[in-house]
């Protein structure tokens, strides 16, 4: 089968990357003929392995920054037609029996859906955030989960909701509703796939067909050698993530602060200096903040710790990092919300409710003095990611809807 898979990235930049770039290269030791389309920022000796390169003026630079500049971005976005035309007409002769999309936005303007469609396979995307249904992608803001998007859309103005600036929360209900008025409200696609039964069933309560939406859980790429042994006294903990308010780091590393447990924060982004701070002001030398790191790096940090936290205050879909985590007989302690508990029990680590440090300092430490059970913990872990999350299952549920979309039709013009 020819597959197109369309990312904006050809690196990885979050989990929704790591799941794109994995199922290109399992869809070809499958057999498959796979292509990757990705956005480029038109760096010089670009090394990535996407097929088609669309250039790209929209990046996380343009959170903040004023409406006038935002705009000039916007009217860039809308110039990108040009260049998916002539992209979409060289994808033509690859004749892709189906095309499977991930993240698309802000990156990509909605005329790539519109002129893939001319090639007239079905089209099917993999939901990573809430896009569709909150300008913000995340349903929180401000330090709360959000809603507000069901009464109006008008409500991402009113809650500068997206990174907590006018301009930006401007931005980002510009491009929404261009969006939803050059698509629809489904995103012009013929089926949605959502990794969590949570995610599903938020779409539907907001108003989302149930015979658009397929549960498809993601996968993680395993080996007889991912699991290290993890009998060394030395307990530490670590986060992997980005530094964004929504993904609870500040969480974490207030829980070893009460807890004084050595954590070890992996991650890039805007709360990178402020945790810095914060260590700092208390002199909490058992905490270290390493900022971003490789993927190479980022696996050693998992192979050397004794726990992941995964504090999330935001509703979650299936963090790949949690999947990467039980990979290497990593145990979890997350908090209970979104699709998290859908993967994460005691029998794999444990939950605690959102923005909570004490409760997460307390498992924390109830875990460390634990070694049995974190011991039966990283054998589950490695097994759940072997069997529930397995490359192979992934596939076949994958081809299996690919193969009816075909046979139904979807996409044809």
């Amino acid at each position: 089968m020819r597959i197109l898979i369309v990312n904006k990235f050809d690196h990885v930049t979050g989990g929704a990357d790591t799941y794109a770039l994995h199922l290109l290269d399992l869809l070809r030791r499958r057999g498959h003929s796979v292509r990757l389309l990705a956005g480029s920022d038109g760096t010089i000796g670009h090394k990535g392995p996407a097929d088609y390169l669309l250039p790209i003026k929209f990046t996380r630079a343009w959170r903040g920054r004023t409406i006038g500049a935002n705009t000039k971005a916007v009217f860039a976005l809308g110039l990108q037609k040009y260049s998916i035309r002539r992209l979409v007409s060289e994808i033509a002769s690859f004749s892709p029996d189906v095309i499977h999309v991930q993240n698309l936005y802000y990156q990509f303007s909605p005329h790539l859906i519109t002129e893939l469609r001319r090639l007239g396979a079905p089209m099917l995307q993999t939901l990573h955030d809430y896009s569709y249904a909150c300008n913000n992608n995340y349903l929180y803001h401000h330090g709360k989960v959000c809603e507000d998007c069901r009464i109006s859309r008008l409500a991402t103005l009113v809650n500068r909701c997206y990174s907590e600036s006018l301009a930006a929360s401007t931005v980002a209900f510009v491009l929404g509703e261009w969006r939803r008025l050059t698509l629809g409200p489904y995103g012009g696609l013929d089926v949605l796939l959502s990794p969590s039964r949570f995610l599903m069933d938020k779409f539907v309560s907001f108003g989302f067909p149930k015979g658009l939406l397929e549960h498809v859980p993601p996968f993680v790429l395993t080996s007889p050698t991912d699991s290290p042994s993890r009998d060394s006294s030395d307990f530490v903990a670590l986060f992997v993530g980005r530094l964004e308010p929504y993904k609870g780091a500040d969480v974490a590393v207030e829980a070893a602060i009460k807890g004084g447990f050595r954590l070890r924060v992996v991650g890039g982004g805007p709360m990178l200096l402020a945790l810095r701070d914060r260590v700092a002001t208390v002199g909490a030398r058992m905490v270290d903040i390493l900022g971003p790191l490789d993927q190479e790096r980022v696996s050693e940090e998992m192979n050397r710790a004794s726990v992941l936290l995964v504090p999330s205050r935001w509703y979650e879909n299936l963090p790949m990092v949690i999947l990467e985590a039980f990979r290497q007989g990593l145990p979890v302690l997350a908090s209970a919300i979104g699709g998290i508990p859908e993967a994460v029990s005691d029998d794999v680590g444990g939950l605690v409710p959102p923005d909570d440090p004490a409760a997460l300092a307390d498992l924390v430490l109830k875990f460390a003095v634990d070694r049995a059970g974190r011991a039966r913990a990283s054998r589950e872990a490695v097994a759940i990611a072997r069997t529930r999350f397995s490359p192979a299952l992934h596939a076949e549920r994958l081809e299996a809807i690919y193969g009816r979309l075909t046979v139904e039709g979807r996409g044809a013009r």
